[in-house]
C-alpha cells in the first residue's frame, strides 16, 4: 500500500508516494502454523520406539517458533528473560534439593517450553490482528465440524463420525487421553471432541477462547451463535466456566445491544431444545463437585485436598517442593490411600513439584510475559485462567505455543534495542518521514 505525501522542490509543492510499513509476511505465516497446528495436530504424534511419542502438534508449533528465531523475527524482552533466569535458577534448586527422585525430562521439556515467552516480535505492526483472525477462522471450521460430528453420528456410522480412531495407526494417535465419551455412563451418544482435539474438554476451552476473541473483537452475531452451539454439543463445562467468567465484564465494558440479544435468543432456544439435546447431561454435571470420584471434583475441588495432604503438612515440601514428576505418585496416592479423584491444574502442580518459592517467582515471570505491554488486557487474564485453573497445562507444550502465537509475542515489552534500518523499510519510511519534516525530497525506496 502506498500514499502520496509532499515535498518542496524549488519553490513548488509536489507530490510523491511513499510506502507504508507493511504486514511482514514471515511473521504471519509463521504464526498461522503456529495456530493451525495446536487447533488441527492435536490427536496426532510421531512414534519413537516402544512407548515414547512426540506430539504432533507441538512439534510443529515449535518450529515455527524456531524459524521465526533464525530468520531475525523475535527479540529478547529483557525484563521477562531476568525472570526466566531467576525462575529457573530456583526451580534448579528445587530439583536438586527435592524429596523425591526428579524427572529431569520433564524439567528440560519444562524449560524449553517456556523459552517462548522470552521473545517478542520485532516486526509487530498488524500482527496482533492477523493471529487473531487466524485463530477465529480456523474455530469456525472447528465448531463446524463439531456440530456435524454430532449430529451424524444419528445417521452414520460411529467409524465415520469419529475418522481419525478408525482410520489412523495407532501409534501415529497420541494417547493417554479420553477422546471419545459418552454423554453419561452406558449412554450411546458420545459427545463432541470437534474430530481434531483430544478431548471434548479440550474443545470445549479452545471454544470458549474463541467467543471471548470474538466479543473483543467484530462481535459477529452468526460466530457467536455457531461457537455457542459448538460449546453446547461438547458438554464440557470449562469452556463455558471461562465465558461465564468474562462475559460480564466484557458486556459492561463493549456490550451493545445485538451481543445482549443473541445472548437471550440462545438462552431461550436451549431452554425449549434441552430435552431434545440431552441437555440435561451438561447441567446435571454441576452435582459432580459432591462426589469424590467425579470429574467435576478432580478438577476444581482435590486440588486444595492435595494442598492439605501433600504440601502443607511438610516444611520441605511445602518451601522446595518434591520434584519433577512427583504429580503423578501424588495423585495415585490420593486414590489409593485416600479415596479421591485428583487433577492437577498448573498450580497445584507447580506448587507440589516446585515449592513455595518457585510457584512465586513463576507467577511473576508468566505474569509479565502475558501483561506486560499488553495488546489487550482483558485476553491476557483469559489466557491466565485458562492456563492455572482449566487443565494440566503446566507442561502442555501445544497449549503454551498458542499462548505465546496469540499474546504474549505480540506485547510491546522492553526488549533489546534495534537500530531503525533493521526493520523491513522501517529506516527507509522513518528517513523519508525526517526529510519530508525538513523540506527535502526523499528519495525513491529501495525494490522489496
Amino acid at each position: 500500500m502506498r500514499r502520496r505525501v509532499a515535498w518542496r522542490s524549488g519553490g513548488a509543492q509536489r507530490l510523491r508516494s511513499v510506502p507504508r510499513p507493511q504486514v511482514d509476511s514471515v511473521t504471519v505465516s509463521a504464526l498461522a502454523v503456529a495456530i493451525g497446528s495446536t487447533i488441527f495436530l492435536q490427536r496426532f504424534a510421531f512414534p519413537l520406539g516402544v512407548g515414547t511419542q512426540i506430539p504432533a502438534s507441538f512439534a510443529i508449533a515449535y518450529l515455527a517458533f524456531l524459524w521465526l528465531l533464525l530468520r531475525g523475527r523475535l527479540n529478547i524482552n529483557t525484563q521477562v528473560f531476568g525472570l526466566f533466569l531467576a525462575t529457573m535458577a530456583v526451580m534448579t534448586l528445587s530439583v536438586i534439593i527435592s524429596a523425591t527422585r526428579a524427572s529431569l525430562l520433564s524439567f528440560g521439556y519444562l524449560l524449553a517450553i517456556y523459552s517462548l515467552y522470552v521473545f517478542r516480535l520485532r516486526y509487530p505492526a498488524g500482527c496482533f490482528s492477523r493471529a487473531l483472525n487466524i485463530f477465529l477462522n480456523l474455530m469456525t471450521v472447528s465448531a463446524l465440524l463439531g456440530l456435524a460430528q454430532f449430529g451424524l453420528q444419528f445417521v452414520v456410522d460411529s467409524d465415520l463420525v469419529f475418522p481419525l480412531d478408525a482410520f489412523m495407526p495407532e501409534s501415529f494417535l497420541l494417547d493417554g487421553y479420553n477422546v471419545i465419551i459418552p454423554l453419561s455412563y452406558g449412554d450411546t451418544v458420545m459427545k463432541s471432541n470437534g474430530v481434531f482435539f483430544l478431548e471434548p474438554s479440550f474443545f470445549s476451552q479452545f471454544l470458549g477462547l474463541a467467543v471471548i476473541i470474538e466479543l473483543l473483537g467484530a462481535r459477529r452475531i452468526t460466530r457467536l451463535l455457531l461457537f455457542a452451539a459448538a460449546l453446547v454439543v461438547c458438554y464440557s463445562g470449562t469452556g463455558l466456566l471461562l465465558v461465564f467468567m468474562f462475559l460480564p465484564w466484557i458486556l459492561m465494558r463493549r456490550g451493545n445491544a445485538s451481543v445482549l440479544f443473541a445472548i437471550v435468543v440462545l438462552a431461550v432456544v436451549l431452554s425449549l431444545a434441552g430435552g431434545a439435546i440431552d441437555l440435561d447431561a451438561l447441567t446435571n454435571r454441576v452435582e459432580e463437585f459432591q462426589s469424590t470420584e467425579s470429574s467435576g471434583f478432580a478438577r476444581f475441588i482435590s486440588p486444595f485436598f492435595l494442598l492439605r495432604d501433600f504440601v502443607v503438612n511438610s516444611t520441605g515440601s511445602l518451601l522446595f517442593g518434591k520434584g519433577p514428576g512427583a504429580i503423578d505418585e501424588v495423585m495415585k496416592q490420593a486414590f489409593t490411600f485416600d479415596s479421591y479423584l485428583a487433577f492437577d491444574p498448573a498450580w497445584i502442580k507447580l506448587l507440589i513439584e516446585y515449592g513455595f518459592f518457585a510457584t512465586a517467582l513463576f507467577t511473576a515471570f508468566i505474569s509479565t510475559a502475558l501483561f506486560q505491554g499488553t495488546r489487550n488486557r482483558t485476553l491476557s487474564w483469559a489466557i491466565l485462567f485458562f492456563y492455572l485453573f482449566l487443565g494440566g497445562y503446566l507442561l502442555n507444550g501445544f497449549v503454551h505455543c498458542l499462548f505465546a502465537a496469540l499474546c504474549a509475542w505480540h506485547n510491546r515489552g522492553a526488549h533489546v534495542p534495534q537500530l531503525a534500518s533493521s526493520r523491513p523499510g522501517g529506516g527507509m519510511y522513518r528517513m523519508q518521514r525526517l526529510r519530508l519534516a525538513a523540506g527535502r525530497r526523499p528519495p525513491l525506496p529501495s525494490p522489496g
